[in-house]
């Protein structure tokens, strides 16, 4: 039926009103229904719509648009140029939020585009406490906490204004224990994001996520240990919170994937915690299914990597295995995640022959792409491999001048000054975190790996010449 409607549709759309197209959309989205042709066929009726569609029209368009998938750039920037014009006529908060939420998943920055979807959501607080939608605050947070990096990172002025997070903090100071568990933990890793703080906005957030430790989910505890790490670590809660966290983790580790352990490991890392019972977990579950890896993104990947390198957690099986998926990925990799897997393989030290070739390659490729943070990582993480030639040196270097910065580069400091801040995992023995019982697992996964990777040769045994992985 829905294959026959999508049909049917596009030559019928001219009859559509702003009440039906709206409606339209909106039932797409419900259905999870995407077809291409017809989502371009709306796509490109809704700019000449957009003069006669009311804010509830608009924001249940860009939403369902949004919420599908549908990449168009030039029609969220035609809808969001319209919305800053007619900004005073979005008053209800909701319809308000379907725009900003949208708007933020589509990374679209227009000159003044956030101030004023900032300043109208701002306005709206009050409008907000009265409500008895508590989870519009915590989405309002967590829109403007996806967008503001992009904005900074762009030139763009930050979203985070103090105004805006005074207000979103009042909303969850009256209706912070109204939050169910996904929505604490969403509101923890959102205003940790935004490097917002106040005792008394987190403790009922908090109280309620280890009230129900024994219900978190991995989406959950990475965005709660996340939050922990990048605003909440001076919370009286946060050592007690951090060992539930754990534990829970451990507990149900053959649910994470791959950004969920990532962001994970990003939040431990974050707060100095050298748990090896969780990371050592972490890396077993990945380890044995070598699925979730081969589906990974290459910033998962070296998320993964940079935070055990952070902590100084070492697994020569585990680094042998991502050695090869990331080689067999290279084309895929951009700045970051290169100068994120370089820096964890020199703090290891962990010299991969075939790695650091791929790297370079793919290095070359894109480094007319890099940014300056990209380029300081890839820097230093070269050089702690030996690696760092003068003519990849100088090729950083003119990549520095032509981005109108100057020629240094920094030192990230590769001894293992990691601290146990919080004294978790005990005193744990130094062994690889991947030995015993999973071993003969992950020789088979590494076998596969090896058959799956472009050029690479094989060694008389996967964990032979674990420091310099000669065989790969």
């Amino acid at each position: 039926m829905l294959a026959r409607l999508s049909e049917v549709i596009p030559g019928r759309l001219r009859f559509f009103g702003p009440v039906e197209l709206s409606m339209l959309c909106s039932g797409l989205m419900r259905l999870r229904y995407y077809n291409e042709k017809l989502l371009r066929r709306i796509a490109d009726e809704v700019p000449h719509r957009l003069p006669v569609l009311e804010p509830s029209h608009i924001g249940q368009i860009i939403y369902a648009f949004s919420v599908l998938g549908f990449r168009d750039q030039m029609l969220y920037v035609d809808i969001a140029d319209d919305v800053m014009r007619r900004i005073r006529d979005f008053t209800n908060p909701i319809e308000l939020l379907q725009v900003i939420k949208a708007l933020a998943k589509a990374e679209v920055m227009l000159p003044g585009l956030w101030e004023c979807l900032v300043d109208a959501g701002t306005s709206q607080w009050e409008e907000i406490i009265r409500g008895d939608i508590p989870s519009v605050a915590v989405q309002y947070l967590a829109a403007v906490a996806s967008i503001d990096g992009h904005l900074v990172a762009r030139g763009y002025p930050s979203a985070n204004t103090q105004d805006f997070a005074s207000a979103m903090c009042t909303v969850l100071l009256e209706k912070g224990n109204q939050l169910d568990l996904s929505l604490a933990a969403r509101a923890i890793g959102s205003l940790g994001k935004l490097h917002r703080y106040n005792e008394q906005v987190w403790s009922p957030l908090l109280e309620n996520v280890m009230s129900n430790i024994d219900h978190l989910q991995p989406d959950q505890i990475s965005q709660v240990s996340l939050g922990l790490s990048s605003a909440g670590r001076g919370h009286p809660m946060t050592t007690p919170l951090i060992a539930a966290l754990s534990a829970r983790a451990i507990s149900i580790v053959d649910d994470y994937d791959v950004w969920c352990a990532a962001n994970t490991m990003q939040g431990f890392a974050g707060l100095g915690k050298r748990d090896v019972k969780l990371f050592g977990a972490l890396a077993k579950h990945l380890a044995k299914n070598d699925k979730l890896l081969e589906d990974a993104t290459p910033q998962g990947l070296a998320s993964v990597l940079h935070s055990m390198a952070k902590v100084m957690i070492k697994s020569d099986i585990f680094l042998y295995i991502m050695a090869n998926l990331v080689i067999s990925k290279i084309s895929a990799f951009e700045g970051q995640a290169l100068g994120m897997v370089l820096y964890a393989y020199g703090r290891l030290n962990c010299y991969n022959e075939a790695l650091v070739r791929a790297c370079i390659k793919q290095l070359r490729a894109i480094i007319n792409d890099l940014n300056l943070v990209s380029i300081h990582m890839i820097s230093d993480g070269l050089k702690a491999l030996g690696a760092l030639s003068e003519d990849i040196e100088a090729l950083l270097k003119q990549r520095v001048e032509d981005l109108g910065h100057e020629t240094t580069y920094g030192v990230i400091d590769f001894d293992d000054d990691a601290e146990d801040a919080f004294d978790i995992a005990g005193e744990e023995a130094e062994e690889d975190p991947l030995t015993d019982s999973v071993q003969q697992e992950v020789v088979a996964a590494v076998e596969r790996a090896r058959v799956r990777s472009r050029g690479i040769r094989g060694t008389d045994h996967p964990y032979d010449h674990c420091s310099t992985f000669e065989g790969i």
